[in-house]
């Protein structure tokens, strides 16, 4: 687990809900103000703000940054997500009723719920989208009586950042949609076999559900 010593949002002077924009406004402030060719022995000084400006201006890794409360690149390895949510998918069928195991196919059970995940992450991306057609729609539509000042595109900024911030959860919905998409494909190289009673003499039948014919071994040490 890596920690950071300091709040990035401390050292760039934003908040945690501030906007894209807002970011790299207080960065481009602050980075004049601490320069090395500026302010005298503010090497360090200057390293932190831009560590914490190139997190906190990808929206991934600053998602990550709040869910965590530290930086830790090996936490956005898509290879790695995808394991850590079968991980906790399966985890989450073993503490199942123990019958199950003879009737449900755990990596069926496994992938139903990634899908369902991801069609999630579908429709609120599509939601999204069509809020960005909508504020845009909105934008043209808005004609100003007088000549354009900078006091009267206030209105206009509100748009913008309601804008930029339905862009970042696009991206944020499309990364996590890839991770889904990768567990999916990790599952294909695992089957499992399921008990079905038959009523016959010989009581069980014993069926091996396959999601694939492939037998790779590259994932299974994952595990």
């Amino acid at each position: 687990m890596k920690e950071n010593s300091k709040d990035l949002y401390e050292i760039l002077g934003v908040k945690k809900n501030s906007s894209e924009k807002e970011i790299k406004k207080a960065y481009r402030k602050k980075a004049k103000e601490v320069h090395p060719d500026v302010k005298a022995d503010s090497n360090n000084e200057f390293i932190d703000l831009a560590k914490a400006y190139k997190i906190l201006s990808d929206p991934i890794r600053k998602d990550n940054y709040d869910r965590l409360g530290y930086d830790d690149p090996e936490m956005l390895n898509q290879d790695k997500l995808a394991i850590s949510i079968i991980e906790n998918l399966f985890s989450q069928f073993l503490s199942q009723n123990e019958s199950l195991f003879d009737t449900e196919d755990i990596f069926r059970f496994i992938s139903n719920m990634i899908k369902k995940k991801t069609a999630q992450l579908h429709n609120e991306k599509i939601k999204f989208e069509n809020k960005i057609k909508f504020l845009k729609k909105v934008k043209s539509r808005i004609k100003f009586k007088k000549n354009n000042t900078e006091k009267n595109n206030f209105i206009f900024s509100i748009i913008d950042s309601q804008i930029s911030s339905l862009k970042i959860e696009i991206k944020k919905s499309k990364f996590y949609i890839e991770i889904n998409d990768k567990s999916l494909i990790i599952l294909k190289d695992y089957s499992y076999d399921i008990e079905i009673f038959n009523n016959s003499s010989t009581g069980f039948l014993n069926l091996n559900r396959i999601f694939s014919g492939s037998t790779s071994t590259a994932t299974t040490g994952n595990f």
